[in-house]
């Protein structure tokens, strides 16, 4: 029997992220003045402006083959956090690029509970085993050699966000 526990952390800098680069500072009345270039609009410009951090704990519990049964059960408990989306396909602008921070959150990616564990049993059926080990290669071929198996993963479900359309901010 073998059992493992392993802490696993990373964290991201310089993520690609899209982010309006003529974005007005939050105020009132119209806000193409405040734009840095107040003659174009929305302007969609890549930047390695986003970030990750992960941290989990990991814990591995295995049987190794011993009288046909082998098994093995996976748990990870951790937190995801990022700046600007889970990845290229799924990013986010940020809500105020001049405060970047202020978009920290549970990653897209974030599964807090994981759990995985797999077995495998080999029947006692067939030559060399406890139940037929007079079976003729015939019986043996038909009878013999089963085994059965199953996996089970479970995994709690990613973070909600909620939103709210308009431009509360006024930054156009």
């Amino acid at each position: 029997l073998i059992a493992e526990v392993g802490y696993v952390g990373y964290k991201g800098t310089h993520l690609t992220m899209f982010i309006n680069g003529n974005t007005a500072l939050p105020g009132p009345g119209d806000p193409n003045p405040r734009r840095p270039y107040p003659v174009l609009g929305a302007t969609s410009v890549m930047d390695n402006v986003a970030s990750s951090h992960y941290e989990g704990l990991q814990a591995k519990l295995e049987k190794r083959y011993a009288k046909g049964l082998t098994f093995r059960v996976n748990y990870s408990y951790s937190k995801t956090i990022d700046v600007g989306g889970s990845g290229f396909s799924s990013s986010s602008s940020p809500q105020n690029p001049y405060n970047m921070k202020a978009d920290s959150a549970l990653s897209n990616l974030d599964r807090t509970h994981i759990l995985s564990a797999d077995t495998v049993y080999q029947l006692p059926f067939g030559k060399g085993r406890r139940f037929g080990s007079n079976f003729n290669g015939f019986e043996d071929a038909i009878l013999g050699g089963w085994e059965v198996t199953g996996i089970l993963t479970r995994s709690s479900g990613s973070p909600l966000t909620v939103g709210l359309e308009g431009d509360i901010a006024n930054i156009g």
